[in-house]
């Protein structure tokens, strides 16, 4: 907080004191790097033409965030790298712990309530391109107005509600 000159002086007379220092200002904080396996999925997904919106925050009250989105179709992605690291004799990531599997449930249940549909993959899925092609197809998918399970059915779009 700055003060003004009318305050300083009103601080002064009242207390006898010294005004309290200025809180030092925040500095701003340093963006998350973006890991080796998400720079493959978003290079992935370049090819492809999507264009994803990269560390999407999606909820108003928290700070969570996906590592990809889709916000005009409801489609949210997260990368979980560190799920083998126990097996490869490196310690395991906050996603692999008890506590961080819990938080991630809690994210990805909000994110399900705001209506997203929430896509989870690990570094076999990212490597072997699986991941990027699900995307295009659920993105795809969406955008021209079916699910997925509709379209692969052979059904039409949903008709708008019709009024009676």
């Amino acid at each position: 907080m700055r003060w003004t000159e009318e305050e300083l002086a009103e601080f002064q007379r009242r207390t006898g004191a010294a005004p309290p220092p200025a809180p030092a200002a925040k500095a701003p904080r340093a963006k998350r790097a973006e890991s080796p396996l998400e720079a493959e999925l978003r290079g992935h997904l370049q090819v492809m033409q999507l264009d994803p919106v990269c560390q999407f925050k999606f909820h108003v009250e928290r700070k969570w965030r996906f590592d990809f989105a889709f916000p005009d179709v409801l489609v949210c992605v997260d990368v979980d790298g560190g799920v083998f690291a126990a097996e490869n004799g490196t310690e395991a990531g906050r996603h692999a712990r008890g506590a961080g599997i819990v938080a991630g449930f809690e994210k990805r249940n909000a994110a399900a309530e705001l209506g997203y549909l929430v896509l989870c993959y690990g570094p076999p899925q990212v490597k072997s391109g699986e991941a990027a092609l699900q995307i295009e197809r659920i993105v795809n998918a969406r955008r021209r107005g079916f699910t997925l399970a509709r379209e692969l059915d052979g059904a039409a779009p949903a008709a708008a509600s019709s009024s009676r």
